[in-house]
């Protein structure tokens, strides 16, 4: 199982911009199977992940963020421990 540390979580997220078939709910884009196959592989490559551990880092990223995002709105003075959370 392939794991990245705090450098390669942070490098990952730059490259991750670019397919937004693989986190921008809002483009038609977003539903095309094909394009998040495509982007799925290429990613995890340039990673050295697999394609599951991929998915699982993207959904663990993904909630951590949520979670922070609904603290901050609930209370005026949370500031988060989060090392990749950016209010």
């Amino acid at each position: 199982m392939g794991t990245l540390d705090d450098k390669g979580k942070k490098l990952f997220f730059k490259p991750l911009e670019s397919y937004l078939c693989l986190w921008n709910t809002s483009p038609p884009v977003y539903k095309d199977k094909i394009k998040k196959v495509e982007a799925s592989k290429a990613l995890s490559m340039r990673f050295g992940l697999t394609i599951e551990d991929m998915k699982k880092l993207m959904h663990s990223l993904r909630t951590s963020m949520v979670r922070e995002v609904k603290r901050t709105k609930d209370s005026d003075n949370y500031v988060s421990k989060r090392k990749f959370f950016i209010n």
